[in-house]
């Protein structure tokens, strides 16, 4: 009997063992695949946030042109309303100097 109950024993003792070794490699798999997966995460947020940044500097730089665009725009407006303040004047002298003239002739008359 004696015999019976150590042979159940170290049989039970060796299936523990053995379970407590499949229960280690489980656990070394599941932290490989961890380990695994974040690095994977980790690459993914990396690249995810590499092409955010690249997104953003070319939004910047669409700015930036637009923004010259309209300074130039402008810039054109200026000139154009500067050359009309210019022709409306010299076109107030020229209507002033006829009328000058057609007064001194109606005058003479």
């Amino acid at each position: 009997m004696k015999e019976s109950f150590d042979a159940k024993e170290k049989k039970l003792i060796d299936e523990r063992n053995k379970s407590l070794q499949a229960q280690k490699v489980a656990v070394e798999k599941l932290h490989a695949m961890d380990d695994a997966f974040r690095k994977q995460l980790e690459s993914a947020i990396a690249a995810h946030q590499a092409e955010l940044l690249q997104l953003a500097n070319e939004k910047e730089r669409q700015i930036e042109e637009a923004n010259e665009k309209v300074y130039h725009v402008e810039e054109e407006m200026r000139q154009l309303l500067q050359e009309m303040a210019n022709n409306k004047i010299a076109m107030e002298n020229k209507i002033r100097r006829l009328t000058n003239a057609l007064n001194d002739i109606q005058q003479d008359l």
